[in-house]
């Protein structure tokens, strides 16, 4: 009688019926109570605790214990579920679902050897070979694409094993690869979602190609976030910032439980013409609440005798800007005070990479560590000060200071505004960009450094400065198109309407695209001005770029997103910059770069003077050859490039800090 009440109890779990295989697999037990199948039904049913008695009943029941450590993982305690697995495993070494299992609840780095060792004792089990793959994907390993290949030796109809290889094949640069294997987990499976926003996101870049890919994948699963995060990443590349806010959102609202996808849609406010900023510092707080509750404040280690042990957090210590903008601060650090130690969570390497490497202590190569093992590699390092230098910009590791590694720990560099966390004992701002009252909108509290938030160091191999073009006056913005908002092109274009002799040049990547020029065309076309005398410019190495950027004879800062690298780059090489500075710090980047070389004359607080500006420096031929002739010594007398003095501000920053900590 019990054992057809259990046959009956799993009968109705495989349809689906939880209560009644409850039902019938309590009466089993009534009947039999030490009948291990049906408390084993029972816990699957009804209640995990069930399976606990099964557990009892049959100590190395390898079903009770797997789906007891999921039932534990999924509430939240995955120390208790990864005891039940390792006791599982102490009882039954040879068993490849517990190593899995375990290993798929570990860190990548301790999870390789679980996974190592079940394709030892299993060669040929498809799941442990698959998930082997993605975890040396996630720790770059070079084996990850033997791992991918021998997987779809193994499994050569399984879709998401042709997803995997395509998406390693992608992040390998190889798009042809990337191509080929997501249309064979198509030919598997021809409505796979994950499949069908891979060929978007490999199509994208060149043309909007990826977005009817996307199209297709939301055809399927209207809710699948990575393709709605896809969608907004093409919008923001061709220069659409609020419709790729929008599908950011949307792509938020379809996983909340995911950080980046948060990020993605906070990140791009800064993007969106004149946001309150209480509006931004509300939206950014939300995020913080969900992914980064902050642990306790470590206990200071004593300091006497010692020196101040600095770690850098970033994914860009390389040929970016915060690179290029850390560089000076390293090499400059008092080596008899502080001892530095990089963390480098980014893809590569290149010579800035090498430069910043060498001008350090220490350097840990960390992209391949989730949160919890890199926040533990900062606690081993013994870190005194932590110096997040992302924010909110993409693939940062942001959520590892919510962990809080170091006593004392600041955000400061990429991110032109807060972070909306109480991870950080303070943010370091420039003085203009967060002039006095402006500190309400940050959760950090904030260390304005005297003399700016950065200084800037030319290319080693700098272009000389050089006469204009000619022909007229050439304006010219060379800064991302997602940065240009609507009324900065309305404001372009009345100002060329009245001052026939300009003309405008825009350089960047996204100006292939046919629909961003049609765009921007129609807007310059109904303030009368000719599509002739619009110039679009495409990606340029980066020191043609700068001779580019000299034989401009006005820049304009983009709004609302102000330039920073690009406006120095401008001003090294001579050419001045009309910049409008709004309540944001993203707003007034350029203008406290202005503040700090001695011209806030170029500097408008209102769209009729940003206009005025741009028609006096056009109409006053001689004040522009003043200005280039003398920029470069202007930038080296200011605190823009002084290094030194920038080094010694941070450096009692941070001893502020520690004995306030």
């Amino acid at each position: 009688m019990s054992y057809a009440l259990v046959m009956g109890a799993q009968a109705a779990l495989e349809r689906g019926d939880r209560f009644g295989a409850a039902r019938q697999a309590m009466a089993a037990l009534a009947l039999e109570p030490p009948s291990v199948d049906a408390a084993f039904l029972l816990g699957l049913a009804w209640h995990p605790g069930w399976l606990l008695r099964a557990l009892w009943l049959v100590p190395d029941h390898l079903g009770a214990a797997v789906n007891l450590a999921m039932a534990l993982d999924g509430l939240g305690r995955r120390g208790d579920a990864l005891r039940v697995l390792r006791r599982s495993i102490a009882q039954m070494p040879a068993l490849p679902p517990t190593l899995v299992n375990t290993a798929l609840m570990s860190p990548s780095a301790v999870a390789c050897p679980w996974l190592q060792r079940a394709t030892a004792i299993a060669p040929e089990d498809v799941i442990a070979r698959l998930n082997l793959a993605s975890i040396l994907d996630r720790l770059e390993s070079p084996r990850a694409m033997t791992e991918h290949r021998r997987t779809m030796v193994l499994a050569p109809g399984l879709p998401v094993a042709a997803v995997n290889l395509a998406l390693a094949s992608r992040a390998a640069k190889r798009l042809d690869a990337a191509t080929r294997w997501h249309r064979r987990a198509l030919a598997a499976d021809p409505l796979n979602a994950d499949a069908l926003a891979g060929l978007g996101a490999v199509a994208r870049g060149e043309d909007r190609n990826g977005l009817g890919w996307d199209r297709r994948a939301l055809a399927v699963r209207p809710d699948h976030a990575p393709t709605l995060a896809n969608v907004s990443h093409g919008l923001f590349f061709f220069g659409e910032a609020r419709p790729a806010l929008c599908w950011a959102e949307r792509a938020e609202a379809a996983d909340p439980g995911n950080p980046e996808l948060g990020r993605g849609a906070i990140g791009l406010m800064n993007f969106i013409d004149w946001l309150d900023p209480s509006v931004v510092l509300a939206r950014h707080r939300r995020w913080a609440r969900r992914h980064a509750t902050p642990a306790p404040r470590p206990p200071r280690r004593p300091a006497e005798g010692r020196r101040l042990r600095v770690g850098y957090l970033s994914v860009a210590l390389r040929r970016h800007p915060v690179g290029y903008f850390l560089l000076p601060l390293l090499e400059r650090h008092d080596r008899s005070a502080f001892e530095i130690v990089g963390y480098d969570a980014g893809p590569g390497g290149d010579d800035v990479t090498a430069r910043l490497r060498a001008a350090s202590a220490a350097w840990r190569e960390v992209r391949g560590l989730d949160d919890a093992a890199l926040a533990e590699t900062v606690r081993a390092d013994g870190i005194d000060i932590l110096a997040d230098l992302d924010g909110h910009a993409g693939g940062n590791r942001l959520t590892v200071f919510a962990r809080r590694p170091a006593p004392v720990q600041v955000t400061w560099l990429d991110y032109p505004g807060s972070t909306g966390t109480d991870c950080f004992d303070a943010a370091l701002v420039d003085p203009f960009e967060v002039p006095e009252g402006s500190e309400r909108f940050y959760s950090e509290p904030v260390i304005r450094l005297a003399g700016g938030r950065l200084v800037y160091r030319p290319p080693d191999a700098s272009p000389p400065v050089a006469a204009p073009a000619g022909g007229g006056v050439m304006l010219g913005c060379f800064n991302n198109p997602a940065k240009i908002g609507a009324e900065a092109l309305a404001l372009w274009a009345r100002a060329m309407g009245a001052l026939p002799e300009t003309r405008l040049t825009l350089k960047g990547r996204s100006y292939g695209d046919a629909a961003i020029r049609g765009r921007y065309l129609d807007v310059f076309a109904k303030a009368g001005v000719d599509p002739s005398r619009l110039v679009f410019s495409a990606w340029s190495p980066h020191d043609e770029m700068l001779r580019e950027l000299g034989a401009l004879d006005i820049v304009l800062d983009p709004m609302p997103h102000s330039g920073y690298l690009t406006s120095c780059e401008a001003l090294w090489m001579g050419v001045p910059i009309v910049t409008r500075a709004g309540a944001r710090a993203v707003e007034r980047q350029t203008a406290g770069l202005l503040t700090r070389i001695g011209l806030p004359e170029l500097i408008a607080h209102s769209a009729d003077q940003y206009v005025e500006i741009i028609r006096a420096l056009v109409r006053d031929p001689a004040r522009r050859r003043s200005l280039r002739e003398g920029m470069r010594a202007r930038l080296k007398a200011s605190s823009l490039m002084d290094e030194a003095g920038f080094a010694q501000t941070v450096e009692a920053a941070y001893r502020r800090l520690w004995e306030q900590a």
